[in-house]
């Protein structure tokens, strides 16, 4: 249900942005009302996860993922790397970083594993 209220209060603000913003400021505009919209929505779910609790931040992760970012994103600063290669080599570094790292959750591992294999 609270999701259902997430969801609707997003399409109205969508609604409400998209009419305001792409006559004033075209494709951009559109772009920034779903910015705002996506925000919004995000920012519900996270509300209603601390009020009832069931949500706990752990500044670990979001440390994590930085240290992953970093160098992955580092590697745009080397010439000569096309932008398919980037692509696959920033994925690597970044995924093998967040792995190595603690920064990929049991539960992905375990979605992962054949349903043979699971628990």
């Amino acid at each position: 249900r609270v999701i259902l209220r997430a969801a609707a209060a997003g399409l109205v603000l969508s609604v409400g942005l998209t009419l305001l913003l792409v006559p004033l400021l075209g494709a951009e505009g559109g772009a920034v009302g779903t910015l705002i919209v996506e925000a919004a929505i995000a920012g519900l779910y996270a509300w209603t996860l601390f009020v009832r609790g069931d949500f706990e931040l752990d500044l670990g992760v979001p440390a994590r993922v930085a240290a992953a970012v970093v160098p992955a994103a580092a590697l745009t600063l080397v010439p000569g790397l096309g932008p398919a290669l980037l692509v696959i080599l920033g994925s690597a570094v970044f995924f093998g970083l967040l792995w190595a790292l603690g920064g990929v959750p049991d539960e992905i591992f375990e979605a992962l594993r054949p349903a043979s294999k699971r628990a």
